[in-house]
């Protein structure tokens, strides 16, 4: 069976982002210093290098402070495999992959957080939907309480909010 323009279209999108993800970081290039002797607005070097590790602690998550040694070196190869493990990778490659791993998370975090909250909604509709409402003080809130329950609802289901991030990898070509 033939294929249609759509279909082209999307295998020729899924090819060139499949390849833009297999490219290398042409920034690594360039980059000759350490991370770990960088001092920015946001970074400096040691055990407080980020306020995020503060942030993680009332969650309880303290990470380790030899993660933000320049060649730190742990024993998880055996748990992960030698061919992902980022043990003994530069402070720069480990930020990246912890970055990657953050934005993952809470991508994850949100969606499910969003499906319950969905569900719970859609929950107490059926609840009022079931309910006796012979009362007319019970009709009324009822009633109230579905046009506050569809907004929200409307809301949970609308557009998902986006944050920017600065560009930390710069992959494929730069001509143009």
């Amino acid at each position: 069976m033939r294929k249609t323009a759509a279909e082209y279209q999307r295998e020729y999108r899924e090819r060139k982002k499949a390849a833009q993800k297999a490219a290398p970081d042409l920034t690594m290039d360039f980059v000759k210093g350490k991370l770990s002797e960088f001092e920015s607005s946001q970074f400096r070097p040691g055990y407080d290098a980020f306020e995020f590790v503060e942030n993680l602690v009332p969650v309880g998550i303290e990470l380790d402070p030899a993660l933000f040694a320049e060649r730190a070196t742990y024993d998880v190869d055996d748990l992960v495999g030698a061919e992902i493990s980022m043990s003994g990778k530069s402070l720069l490659e480990r930020m990246e992959a912890l970055a990657a791993i953050f934005l993952g998370a809470a991508t994850e975090l949100y969606g499910t957080i969003n499906e319950f909250k969905l569900s719970e909604i859609e929950a107490r509709i059926a609840e009022i939907e079931q309910a006796d409402l012979s009362d007319p003080q019970a009709k009324a809130k009822a009633l109230q309480d579905i046009v506050t329950l569809q907004g929200i609802k409307a809301r949970l289901e609308g557009k998902n909010f986006r944050r920017s991030f600065a560009e930390i990898s710069v992959k494929g070509s730069t001509s143009t």
